[in-house]
């Protein structure tokens, strides 16, 4: 007697899946772009669309691996040929996303860290193309968000290492961001937030901006390390500059970074600072 040995899944299953790892990332880039396009009527529209988008595109990934195994199952190489397309369009919209750098065509896509949930709200722009500062000398790395262009003027300081520019939609320099070496390296806190450290950063700051007034102090983190972050605020021909400044303790120099635009950009830069200090990679010698 002749046994024939009945598939697990039906040749449908794996049909369906490879055109379902297709489609479902599809969906999420259209949602991507919705996102990045419309204005959304709540402020909870975005990262609700955002996480909708994520799921979708795991759930193409999952239907990718599917229609892999039944189309190897089932000895179907078109199946296995759309399932493979489809995982490689779901792994290039989660690369960015979870933190994974895709060597393609000699270059690299994705990114070197994970999103975080706050960054959610302005999820598109994970997927343009960010900046990538590398510094070799002062042994760190770290990425801008997308838009920042090297600045081209910057201010003429024997300071300042790095100097970045992002404009607004007419073109105008709207947030800038300097890194600028400090010529020591800063001892180990006890305590969140030293007297001595303040006055210190008032005195170098008054230096250079003898009109300028610290208005808020926060804590930020790095790696373990708690660290303040000061809202400077200068009036500058006319308009009143606010910049957020933190100093970072990198083992060999300690560096401060610097994000600052005009009065009501506050919040805006308090994020962008927090994106930096999430991406920088270097080693500290608090570690």
């Amino acid at each position: 007697m002749n046994y024939k040995v009945k598939p697990i899944l039906p040749v449908s299953f794996g049909k369906n899946s490879a055109v379902f790892s297709i489609i479902l990332p599809v969906v999420s880039i259209g949602l991507y772009m919705a996102i990045a396009i419309v204005s959304m009527p709540k402020p909870w529209c975005s990262p609700v669309l955002a996480a909708t988008a994520l799921v979708l595109a795991w759930a193409g990934l999952l239907s990718a691996f599917s229609g892999i195994v039944r189309g190897l199952w089932g000895r179907g190489i078109t199946v296995v040929l759309i399932a493979f397309m489809g995982l490689l369009l779901n792994a290039g919209i989660l690369a960015p996303v979870i933190g994974v750098e895709l060597p393609i065509f000699g270059g690299v896509a994705g990114r070197s860290n994970p999103v975080t949930l706050v960054q959610l709200n302005s999820l598109p722009q994970v997927f343009e193309n960010s900046e990538t500062v590398i510094d070799s000398k002062f042994d760190f790395r770290l990425e801008l968000p997308a838009g920042f262009v090297k600045n081209p003027d910057p201010v003429s300081s024997p300071k300042i290492i790095h100097s970045y520019v992002r404009g607004d939609e007419k073109g105008l320099p709207a947030v800038t961001v300097t890194i600028e070496r400090l010529h020591e390296v800063l001892p180990l806190r006890k305590n969140t937030l030293v007297v001595e450290d303040l006055e210190k950063f008032k005195t170098e700051i008054r230096k250079i901006q003898p009109y300028a007034a610290i208005t808020k102090i926060e804590q930020g983190h790095w790696k373990s390390h708690s660290l303040n972050l000061y809202l400077v605020e200068t009036p500058e021909k006319g308009d009143m500059i606010c910049t957020w400044c933190v100093n970072v303790p990198l083992a060999g120099e300690a560096i401060s970074i610097k994000v600052g635009g005009l009065k009501g950009s506050e919040e805006q830069n308090r994020r962008i600072l927090a994106y930096m200090l999430k991406s920088l990679r270097g080693t500290s010698n608090w570690d």
